[in-house]
């Protein structure tokens, strides 16, 4: 926690857990263990350990949302992110949330010293002590071994009104110097040194420290205590009977330690008389637990444990139109991408629906005050360089991701701008599809993804019918990048291109905007997976040189990865596989009239609907033969270019 937001989300964070471990007590309290009751407060302190807000997840509640609501009022942009769970001030407070950050760390700083200043007070105390007399080490030494623990020292210690053990390493059990201590109170602080309390009530102390401001937590921190001292009591319970019950209840009256009670480290931690009223109160109550209770007790925890700590993440849904800008600012700032797919989805879909809160979510930090400024003052349309509303049912790709040497990734995004004739006099010429394409990069920066234009938008107008251009014609587009496959013989050239084409579709949701024949889901996803993974591919072979001419009455190719011998297609045959196999043979009236011919392979799916981790990897070679005039003109090997 570096700052005030950090630590605000902190505190909130398990402030929320807090209230429902502190219900789900209430309503378990006399249907489950004591042992369970202390147990509920390791998920608090695991809360308390973990940074709030990892991977975008909440707990009870998202707190961030309040948070940048405070901050935005304040002109804040910052981010918010713990990225550890105690204070650490990183530069000299000037404005008012920093100076309150600083007065919080002082605080907790100042705790921390009054509770190492009662430790070597108690340590101090104990080096008067002497060692026990062989009675009582005898006493110690036979309840030990009853409970299968190695005995630590005895001292005596002036002065002291009851026994307690004390320390972690090597712990000491204190007894008061000139009386002869109660078996049921020597056989309660060996249970505390079976169970290792002295490291608890360390923890305990370490953690109020850090939220001393924190009433709700600070109660919760009393409250385990007095729960360690209930475990640990019916434990006690459990070893006696009748008379020896209620007697033991006398002996607490007498054991309060009000002296050092606040000593960390030490079974006599807020062990002082405020604390005996409940203690009584559960001794009266006693009873014996079934045994089948300890798996229920663990099924409940198991689950609490896993709803506190993982929690849930915040998802991207659509606030309503009457809400403030403010307020819609804050809720898609207090979302976070937590995968890079869910950032290009966000992205995408900003562009789509002209959002400039959904751009907000996916926005780096050096973009966030202009963009938050522009949104507040002229409202939430976000056209992103776009000159008008893209074709929203026919949604976008991301074509040619690929990783970066520094962590960072890359892509060309393509959005379907809508269709037109050629020319728009005549109703029979062909149809264009115009295409928007961008390049984009996308980091992880303050624990979330984010994405960043690296150009503007290029127009490109692509031959064809209605509709999305198939995968393969992406290859068209210009700044694509793939794996480029190149080789050459028996005069020709031959270059291979192939590149993954990705989207985030999610069909049949109730934000899905269908037209004939397509449907795409608007929903952004900011933690979501690519669930639709394609491949496109093209194919050039030239003839560097050659003069065209009608010699060549048809041509065929066939290819495959690997080094085997692809097979040969049929004449006026196409085919193609998903093992990245593919061939054609056609014939051509005309001849081989032009320098080179360019085939755009009908072969492009490797599956639709797949997911991405689906996809084949880049083989490490391709075998091509080249057909022409009914017999195999060429057999070569096409390697990945710059290999």
């Amino acid at each position: 926690m570096c700052d005030l937001w950090s630590f605000l989300l902190q505190s909130l964070t398990a402030s929320g857990a807090a209230a429902l471990l502190l219900l789900m007590k209430a309503l378990l309290r006399d249907k489950l263990p004591p042992s369970w009751q202390f147990s509920v407060w390791g998920v608090l302190g695991l809360v308390l350990l973990l940074p709030a807000g990892l991977g975008g997840s909440c707990v009870f509640y998202n707190w961030r949302y309040l948070l940048e609501l405070l901050k935005l009022g304040l002109g804040d942009y910052s981010p918010i992110r713990v990225r550890f769970p105690f204070p650490w001030v990183t530069e000299l407070p000037r404005t008012l949330p920093q100076w309150l950050f600083a007065l919080y760390a002082a605080g907790a700083a100042a705790h921390l010293l009054r509770y190492l200043a009662a430790w070597l007070r108690l340590r101090l105390a104990l080096a008067k002590g002497r060692p026990a007399d062989p009675e009582t080490l005898a006493r110690v030494k036979a309840l030990a071994g009853e409970l299968g623990i190695k005995p630590c020292r005895v001292v005596r210690v002036p002065g002291l009104p009851s026994a307690f053990v004390c320390g972690l390493l090597r712990p000491v059990l204190a007894v008061p110097a000139g009386q002869r201590p109660d078996e049921k109170i020597l056989l309660h602080e060996l249970l505390h040194l079976r169970s290792r309390d002295t490291l608890w009530t360390l923890v305990i102390c370490l953690l109020r420290s850090l939220h001393w401001c924190n009433p709700l937590l600070v109660y919760c921190a009393r409250q385990a205590c007095a729960d360690l001292e209930s475990r640990c009591d019916q434990r006690v319970l459990e070893r006696l009977a009748g008379e020896e019950r209620r007697d033991y209840g006398r002996v607490l009256l007498t054991a309060a330690n009000d002296r050092f009670a606040r000593c960390p480290g030490a079974s006599c931690f807020h062990n002082g008389a405020k604390q005996l009223r409940p203690r009584i109160e559960a001794i009266a109550r006693f009873r014996r637990y079934p045994r089948g209770m300890g798996l229920a007790a663990a099924c409940v925890l198991v689950l609490l444990t896993a709803y506190l700590t993982l929690g849930v993440r915040a998802e991207a849904l659509p606030m309503s139109v009457s809400a403030s800008p403010r307020a819609r600012l804050a809720q898609a700032r207090s979302i976070q991408c937590s995968t890079p797919d869910g950032a290009l989805d966000v992205y995408g879909k900003a562009l789509l629906t002209q959002d400039g809160y959904l751009r907000a979510l996916c926005a780096p930090q050096a973009e966030q005050e202009q963009l938050g400024e522009f949104l507040l003052r002229d409202g939430p349309l976000w056209t992103g360089g776009l000159g008008e509303l893209p074709n929203q049912g026919f949604g976008y790709r991301v074509c040619g991701l690929r990783q970066e040497a520094d962590g960072s990734q890359s892509a060309l995004l393509a959005l379907w701008m809508g269709s037109r004739r050629l020319e728009p006099e005549d109703p029979e010429t062909e149809i264009s599809t115009r295409i928007a394409s961008q390049p984009v990069r996308l980091w992880r920066e303050a624990g979330r993804w984010v994405v960043s234009p690296l150009e503007d938008f290029t127009l490109t107008e692509l031959p064809g019918e209605y509709g999305p251009v198939r995968n393969y014609q992406l290859g068209l587009l210009p700044g694509l990048e793939g794996t480029r496959y190149t080789g050459a013989g028996g005069g020709f050239r031959v270059e291979l291109r192939q590149w993954t084409v990705l989207a985030l579709i999610s069909h049949g949701q109730s934000n899905t905007v269908t037209i004939p024949g397509y449907d795409f889901d608007l929903t952004p996803y900011p933690h979501g997976h690519f669930d639709y993974a394609v491949l496109g591919q093209t194919l050039s072979v030239r003839r560097p040189g050659a003069e065209p001419g009608r010699e060549i009455t048809d041509f065929g190719y066939s290819y495959c990865p690997g080094a085997e011998t692809p097979a040969s297609p049929e004449p006026n045959s196409s085919y193609s596989s998903s093992e990245l196999a593919a061939g054609c043979r056609e014939a051509l009236p005309g001849g081989w009239q032009e320098p080179y011919l360019r085939v755009e392979t009908p072969w492009s799916y490797y599956g639709a609907d797949l997911d991405p981790e689906q996809l084949p990897a880049a083989p490490a070679q391709y075998r091509i033969d080249l057909y022409q005039n009914g017999a195999k003109a060429a057999s070569l090997t096409l390697l990945p270019e710059g290999g």
